[in-house]
């Protein structure tokens, strides 16, 4: 669920009401901290300190709905490594997940498919001196030049490892999500998620059919695992 950074007690509340409005079951939720202008990483220290207490109050928000896990985003731009502004938003990031962790909630640092966080080293570095969890976008992933120059999504999730505490799974990204027409291009990252424990897949689509379609493919992809893990 994407919170409204300015209003995340109540965008909070509207997640769980429609989570425990679904035919009578409750049903666990995890909540995204949106990609825009509140930003960690925000070109100046006023922006990036508004979007550090709006990470804050949102952790706090979280977790008095009984939540666990936040996901943030950094969105540098490559002519950020190496600056300071890098290094300002690794301890702004670390003093968040500091915060989040009191009240109980991980914070998890999202790749882009752009920028310093698409590079995987950049991404693994920023997250390794802050203590971020790792929400692994799939989409993202594979759309990005590190994977057009050789380094796939499934590597990518491997190196992250245990860390990768969700992701988001789609095809890939133009100026939207795609949904996957066959599991050709994103299967060897399933695997990479299977294998690194990662058991919270979100199904980042907008359109219903879209999201049947894929929950579709992405069943029978985990049956054809559990047959093959039991047929050894």
């Amino acid at each position: 669920m994407t919170l409204d950074p300015l209003n995340p007690v109540e965008s909070v509340a509207t997640a769980l009401t429609m989570a425990n409005g679904h035919e009578g079951d409750v049903l666990p939720v995890r909540y995204h901290f949106p990609l825009g202008d509140l930003d960690l990483s925000g070109p100046s220290s006023v922006m990036a300190d508004r979007a550090f207490k709006a990470v804050c109050d949102s952790a706090s928000a979280v977790a008095q709905a009984g939540g666990e896990y936040l996901t943030v985003h950094a969105a540098l731009p490559d002519k950020a490594v190496g600056t300071l502004r890098l290094v300002d938003t690794v301890i702004r990031l670390a003093d968040a997940v500091q915060f989040a962790h009191s009240v109980g909630v991980t914070i998890a640092l999202e790749n882009l498919r752009w920028g310093a966080t698409a590079q995987p080293d950049v991404f693994l570095d920023i997250v390794a001196r802050s203590g971020a969890a790792v929400t692994l976008d799939v989409g993202h992933a594979v759309s990005s030049q590190p994977s057009a120059l050789g380094y796939g999504a499934d590597r990518f999730i491997m190196d992250c490892g245990s860390l990768v505490v969700g992701a988001h799974v789609y095809d890939r990204e133009t100026d939207r999500h795609h949904p996957p027409a066959d599991l050709d291009r994103i299967g060897a990252a399933l695997d990479a998620l299977c294998d690194v424990g990662c058991s919270w897949w979100t199904i980042e689509l907008r359109d219903a059919e879209e999201i049947r379609a894929t929950q579709g493919l992405l069943s029978e992809f985990l049956d054809a695992r559990f047959q093959a893990a039991h047929c050894a």
